[in-house]
């Protein structure tokens, strides 16, 4: 596994980043809290929940090898464009269909990706 991951953090990954985050920093809020308790001195104690930030901050916001373990698989963007073709279709048939009005022309789809630049276009 890499130090830093390569491809950035993956969305499991996100989710784990966060949940050991939020650990961390309650568990630095605690710590502070007690020495500050214990010690009778505000200073210690936000002296110690200000390491906690900064060590929390160390651990969570580079994208570390551990926080990018699974790839995300994305769904072509062909599955896409046709699922959005026919709900498109299905939309404009049940809106003809409360009217009470047949469509005067061929319902096309509102997007086109082009293949060339990946981009859309609207009509």
């Amino acid at each position: 596994m890499p130090i830093i991951a390569e491809k950035g953090i993956s969305l499991h990954g996100q989710k784990k980043c966060e949940q050991v985050m939020q650990w961390m920093l309650w568990i630095s809020g605690a710590c502070g809290m007690l020495v500050g308790a214990v010690t009778q001195s505000a200073a210690l104690m936000m002296y110690v929940i200000c390491a906690g930030i900064g060590i929390t901050c160390m651990v969570v916001c580079p994208p570390w090898g551990c926080w990018g373990e699974e790839d995300i698989k994305w769904v072509p963007t062909e599955v896409v464009d046709a699922w959005v073709a026919d709900e498109y279709k299905m939309e404009m048939t049940e809106k003809a269909k409360k009217s009470g009005t047949a469509a005067a022309e061929p319902v096309t789809s509102p997007t086109v990706v082009s293949k060339k630049s990946g981009l859309t276009k609207r009509h």
